[in-house]
């Protein structure tokens, strides 16, 4: 009882959470135990994958505080893929496929954080605003057809397991989060932004240069 009692703020929200996946963990291995074999771990981690790195900056933008949120984010890795995939077709080394994408992934998001910043538009209104208009010209430029063309070594990676893990999730995820972590603990740009956070006029107050931050967050 005197743990229960000691929890509080983060520390109950944890528990709860925790208490609440072992729930549906054991609600699984009760009612279909087969969920949990290998292969399904698999699909699911290779399924996973780019939602978890969608989510990883998503959260970022959130964790700033304020009413930051990026509704933009499906639109925007539609039209940064399709992006590099017409590089492709217009001659690009298939080596810098991935540099290309990621590129033009971080110019939609500058986009979306020159709305939010420069002409001060409320965070939900516009990155609402630029999914439509990502997602539109995506849909606009295949016409909703399948882009094929990925080079043959670029396949064999995104569809590569180890021990049951997907080299994405191995190569992508796991990194990105490890770097995310280790930036928000242990660097002045971590403590930054749960200053943002926490209270953003007292940020501004202390000299942290919040639309800068919140820019970079975007992008």
């Amino acid at each position: 009882m005197r743990t229960l009692r000691n929890l509080q703020g983060p520390a109950l929200t944890l528990a709860l959470l925790c208490a609440l996946w072992l729930i549906v963990i054991v609600g699984l291995l009760a009612l279909k135990p087969s969920v949990f074999n290998l292969a399904t771990v698999t699909t699911i981690l290779q399924f996973s994958t780019i939602l978890a790195l969608v989510g990883l900056g998503q959260g970022m933008v959130i964790l700033a505080g304020g009413t930051g949120i990026d509704l933009s984010v499906g639109g925007a890795v539609s039209l940064s893929t399709i992006i590099a995939m017409l590089s492709l077709k217009l001659g690009l080394p298939p080596v810098l496929l991935p540099a290309v994408c990621i590129l033009a992934g971080a110019a939609l998001g500058a986009l979306n954080g020159l709305l939010v910043n420069g002409l001060a538009l409320l965070p939900f209104i516009a990155t609402l605003g630029t999914f439509f208009v990502y997602s539109g010209v995506a849909l606009a430029v295949t016409g909703g057809a399948a882009q094929s063309g990925v080079p043959g070594w670029l396949l064999v990676w995104g569809r590569g397991v180890v021990a049951g893990i997907p080299v994405p999730f191995l190569t992508l995820a796991i990194p990105c989060f490890a770097l995310a972590g280790l930036a928000l603990m242990a660097t002045a740009w971590g403590r930054w932004i749960y200053a943002m956070g926490f209270n953003e006029r007292s940020a501004r107050l202390v000299g942290i240069p919040v639309d800068r931050v919140r820019f970079i967050l975007y992008a």
